[in-house]
């Protein structure tokens, strides 16, 4: 099993609004790594601007490959996706998590 964070810009996706969503099925983009995610992975999702820090993990279901976005994450969307990328299919397995990167830089090891 590895460990990936999958960034969050909030000026194309909005979040939050997603994880009030119940639906725990969710996809993501991968722009690197594709050949190295697989299903057991666990992704930490990055916030990132002035609020920037994790917010959720999902777990992996599904290896990356081209495939349109889902109809249920539109809504989301700042703009509709079209287009086929590489996306995972994943689990929404903890919510509204908060850490800060202020947090994050207080843990051993994760100071840079």
């Amino acid at each position: 099993m590895s460990y990936w964070i999958f960034k969050c810009n909030p000026e194309h996706y909005r979040l939050n609004d997603r994880l009030a969503d119940p639906n725990d099925t969710i996809t993501w983009t991968v722009a690197q790594h594709a050949n190295e995610i697989g299903p057991g992975d666990t992704a930490f999702v990055w916030l990132t601007g002035p609020q920037r820090g994790i917010r959720a993990i999902l777990r992996v279901d599904d290896a990356p490959r081209e495939r349109p976005e889902m109809e249920s994450e539109q809504r989301y969307l700042v703009e509709r996706d079209t287009q086929n990328k590489l996306r995972v299919h994943c689990t929404l397995t903890r919510r509204n998590v908060n850490l800060s990167h202020h947090q994050l830089r207080d843990v051993s090891g994760l100071e840079d």
